[in-house]
């Protein structure tokens, strides 16, 4: 929900800031995804071919520029545009889920194939899931605690065995007598 959340809030979100987010946003996603999940297989929804879902995943690719319009707009309903383009991204979602998690196994000829094909394909989405909540989160905290400086490694003693005639790691140029560099000190 990174690029969504990070629209401007207008309207009524201009006073509940905090509201476009969580639980409006994330909520949005939820619920399309899971009226998604339950349209398959019911009266509301036809069968899809496993090639009609490539097709419709491809096409799901212009949500992206959607979201960004949506995102871009500044009027009064401009956040709840967006709030709905979420919940057809989730509606989306759903639905192919769905279907390629029904359709997918029996792709393959033999019943032993097939559960081992459902196998995969269910730890293909809890991977996917897993790193895709891990990723962001690793960035979002190496982002927000540099690394420690390691002690032994910027010692005064580390520094003066390494590299004796460097008084600043960060500036080499800088040498520890006089501030000058040898050659030019030789030269004098």
């Amino acid at each position: 929900p990174g690029l969504p959340c990070s629209a401007p809030a207008v309207g009524w979100f201009a006073s509940h800031k905090a509201w476009l987010c969580a639980p409006f946003v994330i909520a949005a996603y939820n619920y399309g995804d899971l009226v998604g999940r339950a349209v398959p297989g019911s009266r509301f929804c036809p069968s899809l071919s496993v090639e009609e879902c490539g097709v419709f995943a491809v096409l799901r690719l212009l949500f992206i520029p959607a979201v960004l319009f949506c995102i871009g707009l500044e009027g009064a309903y401009a956040n709840w545009l967006l709030i709905a383009v979420i919940f057809f991204v989730g509606l989306s979602n759903g639905v192919l889920a769905t279907v390629t998690m029904m359709q997918g196994p029996l792709l393959l000829e033999t019943s032993s194939d097939r559960r081992t094909g459902a196998s995969i394909m269910t730890a293909a989405l809890f991977a996917g899931i897993s790193l895709g909540s891990f990723i962001p989160a690793m960035r979002a905290y190496t982002l927000s605690h540099p690394p420690p400086r390691s002690p032994l490694l910027h010692s005064p003693q580390h520094r003066a065995r390494v590299a004796p005639h460097i008084s600043n790691p960060l500036h080499p140029h800088v040498h520890a007598e006089e501030g000058t560099d040898p050659k030019e000190k030789a030269a004098h």
